[in-house]
Parts: structure tokens; C-alpha cells; sequence
């Protein structure tokens, strides 16, 4: 069963156990969370992986490598099925330097407000599924990619490349 990946921003904004957020009632969540799922004229990016994850890591070193810093890269995966009812799924070509990363790239298109509401609780729903990859097993996904050949040293970010060599 495919699974949809999404950057999540700051794993800890969805953690209600977390001692910032014990004022949070039963299934409430910070509102900073929607700073993770920051739709751009009614679109959501996403990525569709194959139930193994076998290019995850390709996925998480191709958006990690164009950020402005090395540092810990959140995200959460869901079922594809389970949210294929709720949301519009738009084949679109990805924006990053690994072609097979791109061709895995999916918009949720026609994004309300109250679907982002929505987005937002089946991502709740799936707060096991939620992951973080620290700055070392980033550092080494991109490391991976790059003698993999999928990524080229001039596709990673300044911030980025100062701590891989």
C-alpha cells in the first residue's frame, strides 16, 4: 500500500505530552503545528513512497540538501488510501535536484482552510507514524545520495555542505 510522506516542521508542535503544551485539552494541538502543513495557493507538497520506504531516505536527502542549515528533519507518513477520500492528489514534477524524487511528488490541490483542518487531524491520527531524522542521519542521507550520484555537491546549500565535508 503506497504512503504519503509530508514535512512536518518541528515534531515536538504535535507532542501534547510535551511540558510546553500541558495546558492543551484532550485531542487539541498547538496552533504550530500549521506552520507544517503551510499550503501555498491551495496546494500541499507531498511525496508518495512504496509501502518498504525504499526511497525515504532519497526524499528526506533531497529537501534536507536545500535548506539553509543542517539540522533535524521531521515528517510524518500516512497510508495513501486513507487520505485518497479525503484530498485531490495532483501528479506534479517535484522542485528538487533528484529526478527520481521529483517523479514521486504529488500536490494535494484545492486545499481549504478546513481542509488543512482536516489534514492536520488525520496527521494526529498517525502521531506513530510520525519520525525525525537527526543532523547526523540527515548528513548521512545526503552523504548516501551524493555517492550515489542522485545528488551533485553543487545541488546542496552552503549551510548545508560546511557540515558534510
Amino acid at each position: 500500500m503506497p504512503l504519503i510522506f509530508r514535512e512536518i516542521g518541528n515534531k515536538s508542535w504535535w507532542d501534547k505530552a510535551h511540558d510546553e503544551f500541558c495546558w492543551l485539552g484532550e485531542n487539541e494541538l498547538v496552533g504550530d503545528v500549521f506552520k507544517g502543513v503551510k499550503a501555498i495557493k491551495g496546494r500541499l507538497s507531498t511525496y508518495r513512497l512504496e509501502d518498504d520506504k525504499s526511497s525515504l531516505q532519497r526524499v528526506v536527502a533531497a529537501l534536507a540538501c536545500k535548506r539553509s542549515n543542517l539540522e533535524n528533519f521531521d515528517f510524518v507518513v500516512v497510508p495513501e488510501n486513507e487520505m485518497e477520500s479525503s484530498f485531490e492528489f495532483l501528479r506534479t514534477p517535484g522542485n528538487t535536484a533528484d529526478a527520481l524524487v521529483n517523479g514521486l511528488h504529488r500536490d494535494i490541490v484545492h486545499l481549504t482552510a478546513t481542509d488543512l483542518m482536516k489534514l492536520v487531524i488525520v496527521f494526529r491520527n498517525h502521531m506513530s507514524a510520525m519520525s525525525r531524522l537527526y543532523k547526523d542521519d540527515v548528513k548521512e542521507a545526503i552523504l548516501d545520495s551524493l555517492s550515489q550520484e542522485s545528488l551533485r555537491e553543487d545541488d546542496v546549500n552552503g549551510g548545508v555542505k560546511k557540515h558534510l565535508f
